[in-house]
């Protein structure tokens, strides 16, 4: 059985974007609760030599625009694209953990859903 291009990507896209938004509801939410800076959220790294939440979030949803506009090619969506998206998704949603958010597998699973 053969899949389209839009049902291996944008639906994934959509939920994993959809998450993202979660994440950051939560966020704010963490912040308004501990009345702290949001920027320490924004500027956190995991390590030196990644980027910081804010490119992490700008990335993921880059990589999704992006993969979209170049469809036509199967490669660049199964080997980039997708891989691309979920590091940054991931990479976000331990910035956040890591500082206090109160995240887990639910809301990475399905945190639009879940916060529904």
């Amino acid at each position: 059985m053969s899949i389209s291009m839009y049902s291996a990507s944008v639906p994934i896209f959509t939920a994993m974007l959809g998450n993202l938004s979660h994440f950051l509801d939560k966020a704010q939410t963490f912040v308004d609760q501990k009345q702290c800076d949001p920027a320490e959220l924004t500027r956190y790294r995991l390590a030196p030599d990644m980027l910081p939440f804010t490119r992490q979030v700008q990335i993921a949803c880059d990589a999704a625009k992006n993969a979209v506009a170049r469809l036509s090619g199967e490669a660049y969506l199964k080997h980039y694209a997708l891989p691309n998206m979920f590091f940054h998704v991931t990479t976000a949603y331990a910035i956040l953990r890591h500082n206090g958010v109160a995240l887990g597998k639910t809301d990475y699973l399905m945190g639009a859903q879940a916060g529904a």
